[in-house]
């Protein structure tokens, strides 16, 4: 249950959270000093063409766009990506025979991301307004209904993933939704994340000899973010 009452006053300062947090408002600060620097130069970086080009709508960011923008390719560039690493570790951890498919054989990890990104399912659920009635999966959803799509639920469909409860390396049908499928919704950053995983692994799982779990591993207190907050190891080098 959560301290604080949705209708209290109190509520108030919560309510844009994660976007009114300290946390929030530092990263708006550098991102704003970015900005400042990068106004009026020729600069081709992302942060440069935020500032100093106009969307192809027309319509300039206003200053609270460019905040909420700025925060949001932080957040989800670092939660996301960090999280199925952790997630994935952990699973090679409890799954030491997939461990030693990769390690035998580390021409597999490229695919074996996928199953990764399947089985971590960093974030939990998105949340959408239906735009016109519909019937979907027997159930009749209205114009203007609240929709929430879970995610962790849909990458463990028995209709679509074979044994879908079995972590597997070697998974190859793979059509996973982890980075949104079918909606307006796609993760602008699916290569970058699928690159940083893949040379995480190709990099750490050659050096591993034994890795094993040296403490309990909390997670992070959220129903949308699926994340671990400490993994404690002890590793043997190769």
């Amino acid at each position: 249950m959560g301290d604080v009452l949705l209708h209290s006053a109190e509520s108030e300062k919560y309510r844009d959270l994660p976007f009114r947090s300290p946390a929030s408002l530092e990263v708006f600060e550098y991102g704003r000093e970015l900005a400042r620097q990068r106004r009026g130069g020729n600069g081709t970086d992302l942060v440069s063409r935020l500032v100093n080009e106009t969307p192809r709508d027309g319509v300039p960011l206003s200053a609270q766009d460019f905040d909420n923008y700025f925060l949001l390719l932080v957040v989800a560039g670092n939660e996301t990506t960090r999280h199925t690493i952790s997630h994935s570790m952990l699973a090679l951890i409890q799954h030491p025979e997939q461990l030693a498919r990769l390690q035998e054989d580390p021409s597999l990890i490229p695919a074996a991301v996928e199953e990764f990104l399947r089985w971590a399912s960093p974030v939990y659920h998105f949340r959408r307004t239906a735009t016109r009635d519909v019937e979907l999966g027997g159930k009749r959803i209205r114009e203007g209904d609240k929709v929430v799509m879970w995610y962790a639920s849909g990458n463990r469909d028995e209709e679509v993933f074979g044994n879908p409860y079995d972590f597997d390396v070697t998974r190859t049908d793979n059509d996973h939704i982890t980075f949104g499928k079918g909606s307006p919704h796609l993760c602008l950053g699916n290569l970058l994340a699928r690159t940083e995983i893949r040379i995480m692994f190709e990099e750490l799982i050659p050096r591993l000899s034994s890795i094993r779990l040296a403490g309990d591993v909390p997670r992070v207190r959220s129903n949308f973010v699926n994340g671990i907050k400490k993994l404690p190891v002890e590793v043997t080098l190769a």
